[in-house]
């Protein structure tokens, strides 16, 4: 995403107008209000949508404030983790950067290196990829998100941010990354019932029920739990076409395990 400058201001970052995505700072707030009802334990910024008056500019920026106590955290991207996993560069542009499920959580695993600490972090990173997959949030590369570390306790906690180029199709057009059914491409891969490779955010998703069934059947609910709330916290800054089709997305999710109870 092409962003025209970034503004370093003490504990938040400020993104001038971004001039492709006009409705990309409702983008990221929606997403972070949802990303903080559906990911408690994780990390996820404070949204302003603001305007900057030293641009003569009908178009909104964002102001996003920092995920990390600097004073008491540190943050790894999860692009430095793959390197320290041994994955080059040249590696990973060769597979665009993208990850099998089970390739993520491995990495993962391996650089925390506390059993306890990476199962919290498992159900939350599995729940951030159906949360950008439910929303069209097709910017999850390796740059934008983190393991936010507590320096007392050494405990991580899943860091997310950058979350603009989320709801496509749903609040703002984007042709050629959306499929048939309105689902975008997202940066984690998956088999298909082909048995070809994809990176179609259904695709993905129905390879995240078939090796991590509990968590999607568990998001699934709490989405069920949050939805009115998360409708009425967004009621300014969208018209209901929002909430109607994660709705939509939510009932694909529930025919997955459901199917499997009806043999």
């Amino acid at each position: 995403m092409k962003m025209v400058k970034l503004i370093g201001n003490g504990i938040a970052i400020y993104k001038e107008p971004d001039y492709d995505y006009d409705l990309g700072p409702y983008s990221e707030k929606l997403w972070s209000i949802l990303g903080k009802l559906m990911l408690p334990n994780a990390k996820v910024p404070d949204i302003e949508i603001i305007r900057d008056k030293r641009i003569d500019s009908t178009i909104p920026g964002t102001m996003s404030y920092s995920i990390v106590d600097r004073e008491n955290e540190d943050m790894t991207d999860f692009r430095t983790i793959l390197r320290y996993n041994g994955l080059s560069e040249e590696e990973m542009k060769k597979q665009d950067d993208s990850l099998y499920v089970e390739e993520l959580l491995g990495y993962i695993k391996n650089f925390v290196q506390d059993e306890e600490n990476y199962k919290e972090l498992e159900e939350d990173i599995i729940r951030t990829i159906l949360l950008d997959c439910i929303t069209n949030s097709f910017d999850r590369h390796p740059d934008n998100w983190a393991l936010v570390r507590d320096n007392q306790t050494g405990k991580y906690k899943l860091g997310l941010f950058d979350n603009t180029v989320s709801f496509v199709n749903i609040i703002f057009p984007r042709p050629g990354v959306i499929s048939k059914g309105n689902w975008g491409r997202v940066f984690i891969r998956a088999k298909s019932e082909t048995g070809k490779i994809s990176r179609s955010a259904d695709e993905v998703i129905r390879d995240i029920y078939k090796k991590y069934p509990k968590h999607l059947e568990k998001f699934s609910k709490d989405l069920d739990d949050n939805l009115q709330i998360f409708n009425t916290q967004i009621e300014n800054y969208q018209n209901g076409s929002v909430t109607k089709e994660l709705m939509r997305k939510n009932s694909f999710l529930k025919s997955l395990y459901r199917e499997e109870r009806d043999f």
